[in-house]
């Protein structure tokens, strides 16, 4: 069947007024919802790109540390060659390579820490973005909902002023 409202212009635009609210509520709602989604989901991969900024600086650090035993093997296998025995300074040189070598796996390990930890903090902004979402959402459905009851109860006055009969409300239930 086709329904027909029919009342006074300033009942129906209380009415009207009403339905608006309610519905912004929910199209905020929703939205809060889905933005809070899309932050957790952002989140997640920032936690993912954590792990692996740990992964990248710990196979740095066993390059460098490959790198420099082939260039200490190079360096101890130059001092022979020249007829140098290994005591003395060359001994020196060659604990200072093994020093730089360490130092620089330490440093990829250390920046990828760094890495790791600011990855981190991104995740967890994203997640707090998410709540923050969401919870302006559901603000925003009750004061949709506030906003209808008002209107509503403006409609009902509006309505018995002019002689009509008394407003029924009806049950709405929403999810938030």
């Amino acid at each position: 069947g086709e329904w027909i409202m029919s009342g006074d212009p300033v009942t129906m635009m209380l009415i009207g007024s009403a339905a608006s609210s309610v519905m912004g509520g929910l199209a905020a709602n929703q939205a809060g919802k889905a933005n809070q989604a899309i932050s957790n989901a952002n989140a997640a991969a920032m936690d993912r790109k954590a792990k692996l900024d740990r992964l990248h600086g710990d196979f740095k650090a066993n390059i460098a540390r490959d790198k420099g035993k082939r260039e200490k093997g190079s360096a101890a296998t130059a001092f022979l060659k020249s007829g140098v025995t290994i005591e003395g300074t060359p001994v020196e040189v060659l604990g200072q390579m093994a020093e730089n070598i360490e130092f620089d796996a330490q440093t990829a390990i250390y920046e990828s820490m760094l890495a790791e930890n600011a990855s981190k903090n991104k995740a967890n902004m994203l997640r707090y973005e998410g709540q923050i979402a969401r919870q302006k959402g559901k603000t925003a459905l009750t004061a949709g909902l506030i906003g209808a009851g008002i209107s509503g109860i403006g409609a009902g006055y509006s309505s018995n002023m002019l002689g009509g009969s008394t407003t029924t409300s009806l049950p709405l239930t929403v999810q938030t």
